[in-house]
């Protein structure tokens, strides 16, 4: 996960794609993967990653594709 991009789409209002570094990582309390993808509607796997709080990042291997999900996930909120 270190080196790919990701936000956390428990808080939508604040979320942006970033990189992700070792000191994000180690901050994961629990991750897991998602080979199929399907985050929003989107066939692009990623890393679905919990952290004290309420916070779950969702963890991409492009920026490209984290843009992706998070301009989809926007476009379909309330």
């Amino acid at each position: 996960m270190v080196g790919g991009y990701g936000f956390d789409w428990l808080k939508p209002d604040s979320a942006s794609c970033r990189p992700i570094t070792q000191n994000d990582a180690d901050r994961f309390s629990a991750c897991r993967f998602e080979p199929s993808g399907n985050a929003f509607g989107l066939p692009s796997s990623y890393h679905s990653c919990k952290a004290p709080g309420r916070s779950e990042t969702l963890v991409y291997e492009t920026r490209a594709r984290c843009e992706a999900a998070l301009e989809t996930m926007r476009a379909n909120a309330p």
